[in-house]
Formats: C-alpha cells, structure tokens, sequence
C-alpha cells in the first residue's frame, strides 16, 4: 500500500469530526440546558448529561469498531497484495520452468537426430565393409581354386599376373 499509515490519518479525522460535533452540540444544549435549569430541574440536567455521556461512549467504541476493521483491511490488503505478488512470481517462475523444459526436450531431439545421423553412417560403413569382405573372400576362393600354373597361363602380361 503506497500509504499505511493513511488509515491513522482517517481514523483521527473521524474522532475529530467527532469531538467537534459533540462540542458544538454539547455547547448549544448547555446553553439550553443552563435556560431550563435557572428555571427548573437538576434532574433533567444530570439526566441530559448522563444521556451525551453515553452517546460519547458509545460513539467512540464505534470509531473503536471502526479503527479494528480499518486495521483488519490494511492486514488483508497487505496480505492480499503479497499473495498476489506470489502468485504472479509464482506463474513467472512456472513459465519459464516450461521454457526450460521445452528446450531441453527440443536440445534432446536434435541429440537423437545427430545420433540418427551416426548410425545411419556407421550403417552404411558396415555395409560397405560387408561387400569388401565378401569380394576379397570370393577373390581369395578363386585363387584358392586355380593353381599358379593356372593363373600365370591365364594371364595376358605378367603385370597381370602379379595383381592376381
């Protein structure tokens, strides 16, 4: 709240206006009360005063009331404006938490593309290496089944020959 202590300030304007209409008022029925007593009666002096002594009293637990409730709110509305200070931090720090994992599960899928990459490669080095084995098996079969004799007679130069 911009101001706390503007509750006080309210609170002593309410006494104030208070006391000011109680004087005024006590003032005119004194000076009434002072006609009718140089006339008459005491009693309905005492009884007048008793009466604006019992408005007095009964006016101030009002502002009392009046001062606790002011109080109650300024309690709940601090409390209410830390709450909802809480619950927008509380919703920032949610957002970004769902940032963060969005990254993370987009930084964790292109690690498995990368990986995807990898082994179709390796993939691929395998299978070439599978048809260089195969053809070097074959080769080697071949030449397992021919003599030397064979060969160099098969031959048309002796470079020939030799790759054989």
């Amino acid at each position: 709240m911009p101001y706390p202590s503007c509750h006080k300030y309210i609170a002593l304007s309410i006494v104030a206006i208070g006391a000011i209409f109680f004087s005024s008022t006590i003032w005119s029925d004194l000076s009434f009360v002072y006609a009718q007593t140089t006339a008459g009666s005491a009693a309905t002096l005492q009884n007048k005063i008793d009466q604006r002594n019992q408005d007095i009293k009964n006016l101030e637990q009002e502002i009392a009331s009046y001062q606790k409730q002011i109080d109650s709110l300024s309690g709940q509305a601090s409390s209410l404006s830390s709450t909802i200070k809480s619950l927008q931090l509380t919703q920032k720090k949610l957002a970004d938490d769902v940032k963060v994992t969005e990254n993370k599960i987009s930084a964790r899928n292109l690690e498995i593309q990368q990986l995807s990459t990898q082994i179709t490669a390796s993939q691929q080095n395998i299978d070439d290496d599978k048809r260089i084995i195969a053809n070097t098996l074959a080769t080697i079969q071949q030449s397992d089944n021919t003599t030397l004799v064979e060969t160099i007679l098969g031959s048309n130069s002796v470079s020939e020959t030799l790759d054989a």
